[in-house]
């Protein structure tokens, strides 16, 4: 299970970098890679909320490594909203 999602992640990036490097021109694309290991809980979302907003600022293609089994005690969905 784990090489279909690493050869999505791969492709995903491969796109996003061809894409902001045709509509940045000449300019380096960035790629931040935001690692993520462990139960995701609140504090871990915060930070992921943060550096995503980062990238966003800086306008970089985000490679988001998960390492993780999911949630701890909480509602998936409820976290996610």
């Amino acid at each position: 299970m784990r090489r279909p999602i690493s050869a999505c992640l791969l492709a995903a990036v491969v796109l996003g970098v061809l894409v902001g490097a045709a509509s940045a021109g000449s300019s380096a694309t960035v790629v931040e890679v935001i690692k993520v290991e462990g139960a995701i809980d609140r504090p871990l979302l915060g930070y992921v909320e943060q550096k995503l907003d980062q990238a966003e600022a800086e306008h970089a293609v985000v490679v988001l490594q998960l390492n993780t089994a999911g949630t701890l005690d909480e509602d998936a969905v409820a976290l996610a909203e």
